[in-house]
């Protein structure tokens, strides 16, 4: 009967270790497709062809946008349109504050996109730094 209690135990804790060993923390998820503000702003200031997403509302879009940004509100997106840029490409997404630029990253990604960043802060971050915004 000892005999059988332990290889339940063991099969218990074997099984308990694998599934634990499968699970990501959503936070670390989150911090691998995620890039803050000042990092979005080096690769931006060095790269004038950058691929950046704008998720935004076309009225948020029009009152204010970050230069070179390319207009796909977040319900399109999910709609099926088309993503203007290549599955390979680094894509970074914007939206005002950074909840549905994560969104829309973690959709992509889905789509197989493979180098997406959300960027932390969205548009008010950008504005924070003093940055310009086009209309």
């Amino acid at each position: 009967m000892k005999t059988v209690n332990n290889a339940v135990k063991i099969i218990f804790l074997t099984i308990l270790f694998v599934n634990l060993s499968n699970c990501k923390p959503k936070a670390l998820e989150a911090s691998s497709i995620e890039i803050g503000m000042n990092e979005f702003i080096s690769a931006y200031d060095s790269n004038e062809k950058i691929q950046l997403l704008d998720v935004r509302t076309p009225e948020e879009y029009q009152s204010g946008h970050v230069p070179r940004a390319v207009t796909l509100p977040l319900d399109e997106l999910t709609s099926g349109a088309t993503v203007p840029f290549e599955k390979t490409s680094e894509i970074y997404v914007i939206c005002r504050s950074g909840k549905r630029s994560m969104a829309a990253t973690q959709y992509l990604k889905s789509q197989g996109y493979t180098n997406v960043k959300s960027i932390s802060g969205g548009t008010v971050a950008w504005s924070a730094q003093n940055k310009p915004l086009d209309k």
